[in-house]
């Protein structure tokens, strides 16, 4: 009988332990309840004839309209034309390097045949043939917009996924399409730097007058 109470003395002991401990992990770190973990915002830009692939982009923070050693950032876009940017980013211009032989277009099965370089304003979400004139005439993406008689909304916007949707998306991508066949043998070789260069909107709008569409 001594060394059953023994060991009821042990049980006994044993389950206290276990109580308290159950006891104690009840305030906010048990498992049940973990602490709020802050959520963080992740920014992007999109690169945008049709969406495309594996191209370099470095932010202009000196204002050059060239990619500086340190500008660029890592890695390179994504199947939709994506790359990561830093919040503190969206204050500077974007240049896109779009590269010979690496680079892809989504209106395309095969890589691209001439490397060219675009560019889009401060603030902007989205590099594309259209925010490239702004930059070169130094003016705004709306004012380009009207020069081209084109809805200034739809040419921000990715209008590759939404050619669907409407006849005026369908026609911006035709036109940004043109824009850039139609010139690039203008646009500077992305070396070592990528000087951007692209043909005044109003000779655009000469060349693709039949494109004059309606916001409507």
């Amino acid at each position: 009988m001594k060394y059953i109470y023994h060991n009821r003395n042990f049980v006994l002991f044993i389950s206290g332990i276990l109580i308290s401990a159950c006891n104690g992990g009840s305030d906010g770190d048990s498992p049940g309840n973990p602490p709020d973990i802050p959520k963080i915002e992740k920014h992007y830009v999109q690169v945008i004839d049709g969406y495309l692939q594996n191209a370099s982009v470095c932010v202009d923070r000196n204002r050059s309209l060239e990619c500086d050693d340190g500008e660029y950032l890592a890695g390179f876009t994504d199947n939709v034309g994506l790359i990561e940017i830093a919040p503190s980013d969206r204050q500077f211009g974007l240049i896109a390097k779009v590269i010979e032989g690496t680079s892809k277009d989504g209106d395309d099965i095969n890589v691209v045949r001439h490397s060219y370089t675009m560019a889009a304003p401060a603030g902007e979400k989205i590099i594309n043939p259209f925010t490239t004139l702004a930059v070169v005439n130094k003016t705004t993406i709306d004012e380009v917009a009207a020069n081209l008689d084109l809805p200034s909304n739809v040419i921000k916007s990715d209008y590759a996924s939404s050619r669907a949707m409407g006849a005026t998306a369908q026609i911006v991508a035709a036109m940004a399409r043109s824009i850039t066949d139609d010139y690039q043998e203008k646009l500077v070789d992305t070396g070592s730097k990528s000087k951007v260069y692209f043909p005044n909107s109003k000779l655009i709008k000469t060349k693709h007058k039949s494109c004059k569409i309606s916001t409507g």
